[in-house]
């Protein structure tokens, strides 16, 4: 039926229908751009964290690095340790022993299991 031909009461229907409609999408996209702020101020927030905690290990690391130094293991040791990794991986011995008895400070004793 042309818009012409249409009554009133249709015409008013169908512009209430249209205003209920432009009413609902701009509710829609108010909450979705809610939404994406809300998960973009928490993306932020989570990467500011992983840097806060990047930092703190790369302090920790240079401190434990310095401790190995003075306890008598080379940067050198520690570079092919972490390049080779454990050469025991299975040892029941926990690995401060093995780092503390290679310093001289723990004597050497097998656990009895």
């Amino acid at each position: 039926m042309p818009w012409k031909h249409k009554t009133a009461e249709t015409k008013q229907r169908v512009r209430d229908n249209q205003r209920r409609f432009r009413a609902r999408r701009d509710e829609l996209l108010r909450d979705l751009q809610q939404r994406l702020d809300e998960h973009e101020r928490l993306g932020i927030q989570a990467t500011l964290e992983m840097q806060q905690a990047a930092r703190h290990v790369a302090r920790e690391n240079e401190r434990l690095r310095a401790l190995l130094l003075r306890k008598g293991v080379s940067d050198a040791e520690v570079e092919e340790f972490l390049r080779c990794g454990d050469p025991n991986p299975v040892d029941d011995k926990p690995v401060h022993h093995q780092l503390a008895r290679r310093a001289g400070a723990v004597p050497s004793y097998t656990f009895v299991t």
